[in-house]
């Protein structure tokens, strides 16, 4: 599925919030450790104790393994225009684009405090973690899971992060529009409007631009 902005709304890729492991870029959530050098430095220098700071440490990294990402994108236009977004995301124009209200989105989990929302930077080099990232459970998600390589950045990324992995159920208020590809079959076009009767949905076949 590929995915669009229209004003404050966004459109949803997957389903379900995926894991680490699920994502298409193996080098997700790549980082530079500078905490292993800190804390040999302040243990074998200033004979600290660090115990307390490594189980910190450990179940940080225990919470990055189990978090769930759902992954999204904005679009310059008020539809879903993107041509690289549609042939990578939607099987070359063969598949659909679904339009939700990400405030609604967002709200569909029973504990909002679970959520976190982020626009992605892309940046040349990966993020680098540190010692005061431990203690700073925010800034380490957007660290770690707010920051891609500048190769994706025609992605226009932004994502919502759950404590888990797993299929979410959202508010049927929150979808909005569904954009049919312009390869897509006219009978599944039918059955995903059959199967949204009496829902207030929009539904746009997307054609090509007239030339003058």
């Amino acid at each position: 599925l590929h995915l669009s902005l229209r004003r404050q709304r966004q459109m949803c890729i997957r389903d379900r919030a995926s894991s680490l492991t699920d994502l298409n870029d193996p080098f997700e959530a790549t980082y530079i450790d500078n905490i292993e050098r800190a804390l040999a430095l302040f243990e074998s220098v200033f004979g600290a104790n660090i115990k307390d700071v490594k189980k910190y440490w450990e179940e940080l990294i225990l919470f990055k393994n189990n978090i769930g990402i759902y992954s999204l994108a904005l679009s310059q236009a008020d539809y879903p225009d993107n041509e690289l977004m549609w042939a990578h995301y939607a099987n070359s124009h063969k598949g659909f684009c679904i339009e939700y209200d990400i405030e609604k989105l967002q709200d569909s989990e029973n504990y909002t405090f679970d959520v976190n929302r982020m626009k992605i930077e892309y940046k040349n080099e990966p993020p680098i973690i540190g010692l005061d990232d431990i203690y700073n459970k925010d800034g380490f998600l957007i660290k770690m899971f707010g920051t891609k390589s500048k190769s994706w950045e025609y992605e226009n990324e932004i994502r919502l992060i759950y404590s888990t992995s797993k299929r979410k159920e959202y508010n049927p208020f929150a979808l909005k529009s569904i954009y049919f590809g312009l390869n897509m079959d006219e009978k599944h076009q039918m059955q995903i409007i059959e199967g949204l009767a009496n829902r207030a949905v929009s539904y746009t076949h997307l054609t090509l631009p007239t030339k003058a």
